[in-house]
């Protein structure tokens, strides 16, 4: 079932329903802000926001409407884009080095068919450099190592420009789409159809493997499921019945970027 996206609107709810509030619920957006204003006020309330950059509004105009509200509290915003205004910034940076080769020799033995024997000390360097050292920049071109030479991996990388911006003038990391692509392209039809499909759930939440069937009308979903993980384009979450299967934040921006949009 598709879930409403995120939005300064549903912010609130979330909100509300985080601070066991379920009488603000019916009110209009207005009064919402009031009471909440009011609450921020009186109490010390640490508000976390992750991942604004895949709201489906500007993540600028998300902040300039929930700082007047907070009051005595605060607020963490997280994104891959940067912020701006009237906001104390802090730009993390990727994995050291040593961690890096550490987390290629974990993805390599998660996936087991990865082969890296192959692969020079010198070769790993610039795939660490390149990415530099993203633990979803890092994953995305190991696992393309399955399918893919070394040699065409790295030119691949070394055409990969610096921060641009997209048609729509925000902030675009063009690594990610850069790195995202050939991933895409070698995934079956079907398994395309699922990962688009998948945009539907809400990143972070995901669906069941029922849901994912009945979502995409596709019957063998277990294979194209295991197709998507293998090349790092699928989350698993494990829950006490069932896993639930869900997009990164950025391969959910990803489809609905540059695979949705340019399909329209």
């Amino acid at each position: 079932e598709s879930v409403e996206r995120f939005t300064f609107a549903s912010i609130i709810d979330a909100i509300i329903d985080q601070l066991h509030l379920p009488e603000i619920r019916i009110l209009t957006e207005e009064q919402k802000e009031s009471r909440l204003r009011s609450i921020f006020r009186n109490r010390k309330i640490l508000l976390l926001l992750d991942n604004l950059e895949t709201a489906d509004e500007p993540q600028s105009a998300i902040v300039n409407r929930i700082l007047p509200l907070l009051g005595s509290s605060k607020a963490i915003a997280t994104s891959r884009q940067r912020f701006r205004g009237d906001i104390y910034p802090v730009h993390l940076l990727g994995l050291e080095h040593n961690d890096s080769q550490e987390l290629i020799r974990q993805v390599s033995k998660d996936k087991s068919s990865l082969p890296l024997s192959g692969i020079s000390n010198e070769q790993l360097s610039q795939i660490i450099t390149t990415t530099g050292g993203s633990p979803m920049a890092v994953k995305l071109v190991i696992d393309q190592l399955s399918h893919l030479p070394i040699q065409t991996v790295l030119k691949y990388l070394r055409e990969v420009k610096p921060i641009e911006k997209d048609s729509s003038g925000d902030e675009y990391i063009s690594l990610y789409r850069h790195i995202y692509f050939p991933s895409w392209s070698l995934l079956s039809e079907s398994a395309r159809k699922l990962l688009v499909a998948m945009s539907h759930f809400v990143s972070s939440e995901g669906g069941t493997m029922e849901a994912m069937r009945a979502i995409s009308n596709l019957y063998n979903v277990e294979l194209y499921v295991d197709e998507i993980w293998k090349l790092s384009l699928l989350e698993v979450k494990y829950q006490l019945t069932e896993p639930a299967y869900f997009l990164h934040a950025l391969t959910d921006h990803f489809v609905r970027s540059d695979i949705i949009s340019l399909n329209r």
